[in-house]
């Protein structure tokens, strides 16, 4: 059974908020401009592209935990 995972830190928790804000609005920007005539795809996109960021984020959060 895996363990379960640390909880993040309050700074944690901000540097991924920004991040993944930064992200959302960068990809929708991106797909706005390649693609103006599918806002859906930007919408999809950025929310895919938040949840990629946040998970890494975590992930080498958790790895510099450990040390």
């Amino acid at each position: 059974m895996p363990e379960p995972l640390p909880e993040p830190t309050k700074e944690q928790i901000r540097l991924l908020a920004a991040a993944a804000a930064i992200v959302v609005v960068a990809t929708a920007l991106a797909w706005f401009f390649v693609m103006p005539d599918r806002p859906d795809m930007a919408v999809q996109d950025s929310a895919a592209a938040a949840m990629v960021a946040s998970m890494a984020l975590l992930g080498k959060a958790r790895r510099h935990r450990k040390r």
